[in-house]
C-alpha cells in the first residue's frame, strides 16, 4: 500500500477523524485498529540526512503545516542535522542525530537509534529515503511496542545502472 507525506499528513491528521465514523480512510482505520483511540499519535521520523533536498523539504513541510499540532513528533537523522535540522527545531521537534558516515551504519548510531526509539515509544514509524527506510525497519524491530511502519522514497528511478551499488541492492 503506497502512502506519500502529502497522502499521510491528510489521513492520519484528520481533526473531523472519529472512532466510530470511519468509513473511507483505510489508514486511519489500521492506525485505530492498531493504536487504539488516542489524543496523540507519536510519530519518529528516520531520515537519511538533513542537508537540503526533496525529501528533507518535504519533511520540514509536513511538520510546519500542521502535523505538530496533532501528534508527537520526533526526527532521526542518520547522518547530521545539516540546513534542516535546526528550522526543525524551531517548531518544537526534537532532532536526533546519530552521525554515521554515508551508506555505513555504525555500532554507536545503532546503539543511540535503539535507544531514542525505545525512550519515545513510537506508535508509528517513517521512514524517509531508502537507508532511512532500512533504518526504520530495524527501528520497529527496536521499539517497546510494535508501532506501525511506514516507507517513503522520494525518488524517480530512471534506470538502475545509475545508481550507486549499494542503494541498487536496496
Amino acid at each position: 500500500y503506497f502512502v506519500d507525506s502529502y497522502y499521510y499528513r491528510f489521513t492520519i491528521v484528520d481533526d473531523n477523524f472519529k472512532p466510530f465514523q470511519i468509513a473511507k480512510n483505510k489508514i486511519s482505520i489500521f492506525i485505530f485498529l492498531k493504536t487504539g483511540w488516542k489524543n496523540t499519535l507519536k510519530v519518529v521520523h528516520i531520515i537519511t540526512g538533513l542537508a537540503t533536498g526533496g525529501a528533507e523539504a518535504a519533511l520540514y513541510n509536513l511538520l510546519y503545516g500542521g502535523l505538530t499540532k496533532h501528534c508527537d513528533n520526533h526526527v532521526i537523522s542518520l547522518g547530521n542535522e545539516g540546513v534542516v535540522g535546526p528550522k526543525i527545531k524551531t517548531l518544537e521537534v526534537p532532532v536526533t542525530t546519530l552521525g554515521m558516515p554515508n551508506g555505513r551504519p555504525s555500532i554507536s548510531g545503532l546503539v543511540k537509534l535503539r535507544r531514542s526509539v525505545r525512550d519515545f515509544q513510537p506508535d508509528l514509524i517513517q521512514g524517509w529515503m531508502y537507508h532511512g527506510n532500512l533504518a526504520a525497519t530495524l527501528a520497529c524491530a527496536f521499539a517497546p511496542r510494535r508501532p506501525i511502519l511506514v516507507w517513503n522514497i522520494r525518488q524517480s528511478l530512471y534506470d538502475l545502472s545509475y545508481e550507486k551499488p549499494m542503494t541498487r541492492q536496496i
